[in-house]
């Protein structure tokens, strides 16, 4: 192996000169270096500290250059700089100087006059350290400032003294690695509680140079564990730390340089979060872990003064007690509330399960006493009970205890610690929505919004499998809204489907192959009409998941409009709309500002058939109109009117004397007309009246209306139109 130094991160070149040159008629000095052409002879000297060196110039011209690399420009980065100046030989010798080595390390020179660097004129002093102690003392070894300062602090009596020691010292990137890991600096470090003992352990008894290291080798540590030696492709390691420079020798031993920090077995080597993943009972707590976002703090060290605080003001988390319970455990709760323990990980209960479980402080076994609380992620206090049975949390045994990492412990448990799950509740009946995806991944990003009476209830996802259901309470009469947004493109496995309290299918999106996407206007519990619904699906066939921008269809039932439906965003959107006997229903399809081509839709009968096809495969979607459901032979209605153009009566602005202004509107509607006004409307996109007043003034105050589109019914002599218009906030 190669002996190496590079620059000291504390670099003293200038500061801590005191190589002293001597210019003597008399080279009196311990060593002497004798100059030849192309040569210093010896070439290689070991001295001890304070020693002095004579270079005696006895052929050709010559200097000596301690200063930087003739050849390759680069600084030598010697202990101390040092020189000699050019001079003649002489046959008798001509003394050039003598120089005093005070410092230990490693001192490269050549001749730079000519070509004879280049020709092998180089040389090499070595000067040996006292002790271990003293070399780490210098900060000359290659980029191990930290460690050598820890080593230093520590085992700075037994490096200073009489016995024989090889310490494998770990590089300043092998301990800044631990440090980020574990959340500490330098000074942090040095305070753990755990250090001591690990750095005996990078400590063998005996001297074992590079040429004295074999394949398979044992070394005894001063901790009592050995450390193992293994050869591969003509590199050395100990353990799993390769061993990147060698030989730095003292007069009590020798250091070799590794890239890895050792950590015997007993100590605490992991964060309470690599116990739990890499333990074969703990898999599903440890995703369950993941899921909740757990994963980045199990990994950290708290400060250790519980007194201070992080930079940014804040103290780092733990350290955790984790109560962690098997996978055996959480497979009989999941049974228990009848899940599988694939939905009892997607479910809400997840993140209420996790916080129940952990403990944010360190709590070994020997410290617990009997009746001591525990206050958790949860905010709940957790009962410790502690009799000749053993110890046990909120009456659930300890059958592990004190698995320890380097941010707190780990108790493993034989059950679930009890937690509250909440029963959903409704006056009118138990809704259940269940997610799926046919590629078996989950829903990576997607996200179900499910909204009440206009109130977001819940945000559902599938967090991993093929499927997964969330229950929830409705109330009579309640408007049921659900949304799918996706941050992906290219997502057509996922689908939803929404169950009744009896398991019959309300709603549904996605199950054909197309990506999921919003089911508006469900009514609970609504009047038992006489056919059921109809499911009226909006498509865009552009792959962009646009919508039809500001494009709707308005529904029409008995010649009274119904609903306005539009599609903002998405691929596919469907709205369930309740039937009677002989309800006779229009469609009039609004063109949007974007590409309407791309546009389509597809209505649904009670019984699943189509009662309308407008998916034209690139052609505009007509308006389709007298659809009568509720009778024996339905047909599926595809003729329209007008092909290219929204035809119906009494509902576009165009080519008519009544004008509604401006649109959109904030505060306030113009209505004008060349007729007379005799009744104003308006309607949510739900087809609820918001407002409905004889028309009496032009302007209509809109203020108290949330921001939308709307429609606006203008009642004249001469008939009614319909308007559709938007309000901002």
């Amino acid at each position: 192996m190669k002996q190496s130094f590079s620059k000291s991160i504390f670099a003293l070149v200038f500061v801590l000169f005191s190589a002293t040159i001597f210019a003597q008629n008399l080279c009196e000095a311990d060593h002497r270096v004798l100059l030849t052409n192309y040569s210093f002879s010896p070439a290689e000297l070991i001295i001890a500290p304070g020693e002095t060196v004579a270079f005696i110039n006895a052929e050709g011209t010559h200097n000596v250059n301690g200063i930087k690399n003739t050849v390759t420009g680069d600084s030598f980065n010697n202990p101390e700089v040092f020189s000699l100046p050019e001079s003649e030989g002489e046959i008798n010798g001509n003394c050039m100087g003598v120089v005093t080595f005070n410092t230990p390390g490693v001192y490269n020179y050549d001749c730079s006059i000519g070509l004879q660097a280049e020709l092998g004129m180089v040389g090499k002093i070595t000067v040996d350290a006292f002790t271990i102690k003293d070399l780490l003392s210098l900060n000359q070894l290659p980029e191990s400032f930290n460690s050598s300062f820890a080593f230093n602090a520590y085992l700075d009596t037994v490096l200073d003294g009489t016995g024989s020691y090889t310490v494998f010292l770990p590089n300043d990137e092998a301990v800044n690695e631990i440090m980020e890991r574990m959340q500490l600096n330098q000074y942090d470090m040095l305070a753990f509680y755990d250090l001591k003992p690990a750095l005996k352990y990078h400590v063998a008894n005996g001297i074992y140079r590079a040429n004295d290291l074999i394949n398979g080798q044992s070394l005894p540590t001063l901790y009592g564990q050995d450390l193992t030696i293994s050869e591969v492709d003509g590199v050395f390691r100990v353990n799993d730390a390769e061993i990147i420079s060698t030989d730095y020798t003292a007069n009590n031993g020798v250091i070799h340089i590794i890239n890895k920090t050792l950590a015997p077995s007993g100590l605490p080597k992991a964060s309470v979060w690599d116990i739990i993943e890499q333990s074969e009972d703990h898999q599903i707590l440890a995703s369950a872990i993941q899921i909740t976002g757990f994963k980045e703090p199990l990994l950290q060290q708290a400060e250790l003064d519980r007194n201070g605080s992080t930079a940014a003001g804040n103290e780092l988390p733990g350290p955790f007690t984790i109560f962690a319970p098997t996978d055996e455990a959480i497979n009989f709760f999941s049974q228990k509330i009848g899940m599988t323990p694939e939905e009892f990980l997607n479910s809400p209960l997840i993140y209420d399960f996790i916080n129940q479980h952990i403990v944010e402080s360190k709590n070994l076994s020997a410290e617990i006493t009997n009746g001591q609380l525990l206050q958790n992620y949860s905010g709940n206090n957790l009962e410790m009970k502690v009799n000749s049975d053993g110890i046990f949390v909120d009456d659930v045994k300890i059958v592990v205890e004190d698995i320890l990492a380097y941010n707190g412990v780990v108790h493993v448990i034989n059950a679930i610690i009890p937690i509250d799950i909440p029963e959903p509740s409704g006056n009118c009946d138990i809704w259940t929505v269940g997610m799926y995806d046919s590629d078996g991944d989950g829903w990576r990003e997607t996200q179900l919004y499910i909204e009440v009476d206009g109130e977001l209830v819940s945000q559902q996802t599938l967090i991993f499998g093929s499927s997964s259901f969330y229950k929830f309470g409705v109330d009579s009469g309640a408007l049921v809204n659900l949304y799918s947004f996706s941050p992906w493109a290219d997502v057509n496995s996922e689908s939803y489907i929404l169950f009744d309290g009896n398991n019959q299918e309300i709603a549904s999106s996605g199950k054909n192959g197309r990506r999921a996407g919003n089911s508006l206007g469900i009514i609970a519990c609504a009047e038992t009409t006489d056919c059921g619904n109809l499911n009226v699906t909006l498509l865009d066939r552009s792959g962009q998941d646009e919508g039809w921008g500001r494009g709707t269809l308005d529904v029409f039932i008995n010649n009274e409009l119904y609903l306005s439906i539009p599609f903002y965003r998405g691929n596919e959107q469907s709205t369930s709309i309740p039937v009677n006997y002989g309800d006779v229903f229009d469609f009039y399809y609004t063109e949007g500002s974007l590409t309407a081509e791309y546009n389509s839709y597809i209505v649904y009968g009670p019984d699943g058939d189509i009662l309308v096809d407008q998916d034209n495969n690139g052609q505009i979607p007509a308006s389709v109109t007298d659809i009568k459901v509720c009778e024996e032979n339905k047909d599926v209605y595809s003729e329209y009117t007008n092909y290219n153009t929204t035809v119906y009566p009494n509902l576009s602005s165009e080519n008519t004397d009544t004008r509604v202004f401006p649109n959109p509107a904030t505060n306030q509607l113009t209505i004008i007309s060349d007729s007379a006004i005799s009744h104003v409307s308006i309607s949510d996109i739900f087809g609820r009246k918001v407002y409905d007043k004889p028309h009496q003034e032009m302007a209509v105050d809109v203020s108290s209306l949330a921001g939308g589109t709307y429609i606006v019914r203008v009642e004249k002599t001469t008939g009614f139109e319909f308007f559709t218009v938007s309000i901002i906030r």
